[in-house]
């Protein structure tokens, strides 16, 4: 293989853009080539020197990719999902809705991973912009799906059924408290408003059979 040295800043140049073509994505994003070469710059911008200092720590990375065929996709929630190698995670994904969201994202990590790439319409995620991320802590990476659980777990639950003469009984349970809360005979209005707050909160709302015997886990539900 030629040595990145002895090609011209164009062969560079159209070394990377097979790189993100490969890779579906912005592989050299700004904030990954200051973290390589101390330059807050596009890859664009780059002198010679510095594409071949990219060039060579991809290529360092993709270097390190395990030679198995166990391979196993992981996913942790509709943002997060990992690829493992013999159970180990090599690859990890995280999605978000804008750009400014992943970059900062970005900004926070990279101290504690080997790489990021950018994708647009994410490939392996829903989502309008998905950040690959090589190498990881998995200090951090436990911390992000905390985080992730966090914000997803609903912050109210609540069921009810009917009792007859157009009355409900209710309970309702919060994630600020231990405290199952039970309302009797609400009227269908009084329902009603009950209802809307729990949605509103993000809440997750069970109507029961009226002779159902089967009560949910409310703790469960807002843990």
């Amino acid at each position: 293989m030629t040595s990145e040295k002895a090609l011209t800043k164009q062969q560079l140049s159209k070394q990377i853009r097979q790189i993100n073509l490969r890779q579906k994505g912005e592989v050299f994003p700004k904030q990954m080539v200051c973290k390589l070469v101390g330059e807050e710059k596009t890859w664009k911008a780059l002198k010679k020197e510095g594409l071949v200092l990219a060039i060579a720590a991809w290529n360092e990375l993709m270097g390190q990719c395990p030679q198995t065929a166990n391979w196993q996709t992981v996913k942790t929630s509709d943002r997060i999902i990992s690829l493992t190698a013999d159970g180990k995670r090599w690859v990890d994904y995280f999605g978000f809705r804008r750009m400014a969201s992943a970059e900062k994202f970005i900004e926070q990590i990279l101290p504690h991973c080997q790489w990021v790439a950018i994708r647009k319409s994410g490939k392996r995620l829903n989502a309008s912009i998905e950040c690959k991320v090589w190498g990881l802590e998995q200090e951090q990476f436990n911390l992000i799906v905390a985080k992730e659980k966090a914000a997803s777990s609903p912050k109210m639950a609540m069921l009810y059924y009917a009792i007859g003469d157009g009355k409900f009984q209710t309970y309702i349970k919060t994630a600020e408290s231990d405290k199952i809360e039970e309302y009797n005979c609400l009227t269908k209005a009084e329902l009603s408003q009950a209802l809307n707050l729990c949605q509103r909160l993000g809440g997750q709302v069970v109507p029961l059979p009226s002779c159902s015997t089967q009560v949910p886990d409310l703790g469960a539900m807002v843990s």
